[in-house]
């Protein structure tokens, strides 16, 4: 079964970093949500390789969270029959994600460059965000991100999520000159999320 999980995880990873990275970049949801549709696609046919997920509660927990999200549209006035396919629908691409990321973290090598991955392109993000910021200050003085990360606390918990990932990656890279990047990074990130509060 690991040669299996090994073999579908550069599919599956090749994918979530597109879906991560996409929202940095493009402001369009539809645009950075066609990566989470082929990655909830080639997630669910896998699905007779979660039976070890059932098990592990984090994931439990992430399905329930993500049901009642969606079962909110029931008792929400007016219900509106669209909104609500379209919450389940949600719903089942956060669970596929989570089962994605669930499976790659099996795979120590997967770890290392998500974590890689996430660093870079938040930090990239980060750096971008804080150089507008300085350049044209916002009017209510707080940044913004890029992309989808236009808001300022959605761009806070992103650059959140990529500073953990940076000091991660600094801290288990052996090469100098990545740890310094990863330092860096760290340090734009840090600033981002400081000035998005």
């Amino acid at each position: 079964m690991p040669d299996l999980l090994e073999y579908r995880v550069p599919i599956s990873a090749t994918l979530l970093v597109l879906s991560l990275a996409s929202m940095f970049v493009l402001t369009s949801q539809s645009g950075s949500s066609l990566p989470t549709y082929f990655l909830a696609a080639y997630t669910v046919l896998g699905f007779r390789r979660w039976s070890g997920l059932w098990l592990n509660w984090v994931f439990l927990l992430s399905v329930a969270v993500s049901v009642y999200i969606a079962m909110t549209s029931f008792w929400s006035t007016p219900f509106d029959a669209r909104n609500a396919l379209s919450q389940f629908s949600r719903a089942l691409l956060g669970v596929c994600f989570v089962v994605a990321v669930a499976e790659g973290f099996r795979v120590d090598w997967f770890r290392v460059r998500m974590t890689a991955a996430l660093a870079l392109c938040g930090g990239a993000a980060a750096a971008a965000a804080v150089l507008l910021f300085v350049a044209v200050p916002p009017e209510d003085g707080r940044l913004n991100g890029l992309g989808q990360l236009d808001a300022h606390i959605r761009a806070a918990l992103c650059f959140g999520v990529s500073l953990v990932c940076a000091i991660a990656w600094m801290t288990e890279t052996r090469s100098a000159t990545w740890r310094a990047v990863a330092g860096v990074l760290a340090v734009f990130l840090a600033v981002a999320v400081a000035l998005s509060n």
